[in-house]
């Protein structure tokens, strides 16, 4: 899996404590699914220190789109992904307050089907209300941490141009899906895999003692 966690460019801060406690626990997985953890970022200024940032880390990826949370950015890193990344399994998308348990996700991800998936927290009509992109009857995964199939991906990025990138980016994404036929595999994680929200440098710390 390769997954983009969302940042901006004022966190090198908490980019650093990530690195230094999840992140690390992507090494040493034989035998299971690799996790590829990269930081996503819109577009950047020419003098932004996060270019030297990247020079010394290599785990940042700028995107051509303004920053935003619900304005396109989501669209932009699965196109990206499936323009730039065709070797994985799957594509995720995760935020900079989520705490991922790597070990135990691999473990997941290495019994999943292949093509058609989406999995996450599943979020129903009666948890979003009455969006309109969440009719009744219908559901997605929550923004905090979410995955595809690179097939789905692949699908996403050949039809970027007619879809809506606006509004809630978990909520928008499980609206485009709605467009595959036949339909996709629904995964809701039933495990703790990941800790969300985590708002306190020390706390990624106790996490990581605790389970790592």
């Amino acid at each position: 899996m390769l997954l983009g966690v969302f940042t901006v460019a004022g966190l090198s801060h908490t980019r650093d404590i990530i690195r230094a406690t999840w992140f690390t626990n992507t090494r040493n997985l034989t035998g299971l699914c690799e996790i590829n953890p990269v930081f996503v970022i819109g577009r950047l200024p020419p003098s932004s220190p996060v270019f030297q940032e990247n020079a010394t880390f290599g785990d940042i990826v700028q995107l051509n789109v303004t920053e935003s949370m619900n304005d396109g950015k989501t669209l932009a890193w699965f196109t990206f992904a499936a323009l730039n990344f065709g070797g994985y399994t799957y594509i995720g998308k995760t935020d900079m307050d989520t705490f991922v348990y790597v070990r135990r996700l691999a473990e997941i991800l290495s019994e999943l089907p292949r093509r058609r998936l989406y999995m996450g927290e599943m979020v129903d009509f009666i948890s979003c209300g009455s969006c309109k992109h969440c009719p009744r009857g219908w559901v997605y995964m929550a923004g905090q941490f979410y995955g595809l199939s690179s097939d789905i991906v692949s699908w996403i990025g050949a039809h970027a141009s007619s879809l809506d990138p606006k509004g809630h980016e978990d909520l928008v994404t499980g609206s485009w899906l709605r467009g595959i036929k036949p339909g996709i595999n629904y995964f809701r994680f039933t495990e703790t895999t990941w800790v969300n929200p985590v708002k306190n440098s020390s706390v990624f710390w106790h996490l990581m003692n605790k389970r790592g």
